[in-house]
């Protein structure tokens, strides 16, 4: 069923990191590209995660596998 009135607003925030800052294939750091986030409502609480995406930007290495893609695993 549809939402016939707005969400209310979140009562708790939190800003999720990943644990890896180092990109595992070049070892060069991997600067953060973007923000995800979430709004879960559980019977506690409504909270705002924000989930920060991270990149490699090491183009010199051919077969870096996190050039392409984003990293949103903590490990």
């Amino acid at each position: 069923m549809a939402r016939t009135t707005p969400r209310p607003p979140p009562t708790h925030t939190q800003t999720l990191q990943t644990i890896v800052r180092q990109c595992p294939c070049c070892g060069e750091p991997m600067w953060a590209a973007y923000h995800n986030y979430r709004t879960i409502t559980t019977l506690e609480a409504i909270m705002r995660l924000t989930l920060q995406i991270r990149r490699c930007l090491n183009r010199r290495v051919p077969n870096c596998e996190n050039h392409t893609g984003p990293k949103r695993k903590g490990a």
